[in-house]
């Protein structure tokens, strides 16, 4: 995105926020502007104020800026972290639950392979869920709808923590994979 267009973007910017005290001081502003030049005696000022004034803002507008900044870069860098792990947890997922992982005891493939799909799934479920609830854009769970079945959508609709709740019952699913004999207990931890 290119920086002219950046400026005018309005989601997700402060200006949905500002806009009525902005234009407060626009329309006075504007009318104190009119009337001096209408009406008003010609007043000299001297640029001292100003430019103390704006030496103090741009200090303050630096901090701001190098502080807003850092938030971003934590952000940025706890995401990336974030999708690593849910890369990580995949590929754990189809490496260490398998039909013969426990010795002696042998599971159903087939069954195998959808523990596998819906458990990969449902860790991009909670990636998305997360990115929407921190967005505040989680109010229609359809959006989940790809990532999870539609009986479970129902019940995270009570949740308050809607990507919380999905991460419990990816756990719950874990522990069944266990049970099921397909993940055996010392390998737990890395998942």
């Amino acid at each position: 995105m290119s920086w002219f267009r950046l400026l005018f973007e309005y989601r997700g910017s402060a200006l949905s926020r500002i806009k009525g005290r902005l234009l407060g001081v626009c329309l006075v502003a504007c009318a104190v502007t009119a009337h001096f030049h209408m009406r008003g005696p010609r007043i000299e000022l001297s640029p001292v104020p100003f430019t103390l004034i704006s030496l103090a803002l741009g200090v303050f507008l630096g901090f701001r800026n190098n502080t807003s900044y850092d938030r971003y870069w934590e952000g940025r860098k706890l995401w990336g972290r974030l999708v690593n792990d849910a890369r990580s947890f995949a590929r754990l997922v189809l490496h260490l639950i398998a039909p013969e992982v426990v010795p002696g005891v042998r599971a159903d493939p087939e069954q195998t392979r959808a523990l596998q799909r819906d458990l990969i799934y449902r860790a991009i479920g909670y990636v998305h869920a997360l990115r929407l609830h921190l967005r505040g854009e989680l109010h229609d769970l359809r959006t989940l709808l790809p990532f999870l079945p539609e009986a479970e959508l129902e019940p995270l609709r009570l949740q308050h923590n809607i990507p919380l709740a999905i991460l419990d019952t990816l756990s719950a699913r874990v522990a069944e994979a266990r049970r099921l004999g397909v993940l055996h207990h010392r390998d737990v931890h890395l998942l």
